[in-house]
């Protein structure tokens, strides 16, 4: 799986309002992205990626069936803009100088942000949905987000190791 079979990177550029200097293809086309997104799909429904590959394959399409890939698609560039957010403020430029031209881009990231995350929200459930109407035994609820990191008391106080 390429991130390509999901959403094209100038979708993923369009949606955080960014040019192709300041996010290449090649960033984009690292294999953390696919994988990120292989784990976003599979909150949702762990057989989702693997239903949506082969519905992309077929030559003709139901109407639910081309309804599922444009939400899983539009879905996947909200999901790759997600994990981007954290560094947006490191590679989107604010100030743009091209010989005597200069060009003041006016990004707010918390609204960036706030609009990328709405868009998740909004979308999970119309995936979800379009997803159960191929197959009775898709329409399984979304899994538990996972949490990577969580906080844990010290098994001994470092000042008396008592």
């Amino acid at each position: 799986m390429t991130l390509t079979d999901f959403c094209q990177y100038t979708e993923v550029r369009a949606i955080l309002g960014i040019e192709p200097r300041d996010l290449e293809d090649t960033t984009l086309a690292l294999p953390l992205y696919a994988r990120l997104l292989s784990l976003a799909l599979a909150d949702l429904s762990p057989t989702l990626e693997a239903d949506y590959l082969l519905t992309k394959q077929k030559v003709s399409k139901t109407a639910g069936e081309q309804k599922f890939m444009d939400l899983v698609q539009v879905f996947s560039g909200y999901a790759v803009a997600r994990e981007l957010l954290t560094a947006l403020p490191q590679f989107a430029a604010m100030r743009i100088v091209r010989g005597k031209d200069t060009y003041e881009r006016q990004i707010d990231p918390e609204a960036i942000k706030e609009a990328v995350l709405a868009a998740i929200g909004r979308l999970s459930a119309p995936v979800l949905a379009a997803y159960a109407t191929l197959s009775p035994t898709n329409a399984t609820s979304s899994a538990p987000r996972r949490t990577l990191f969580s906080n844990s008391a010290l098994g001994t106080d470092p000042v008396t190791g008592a």
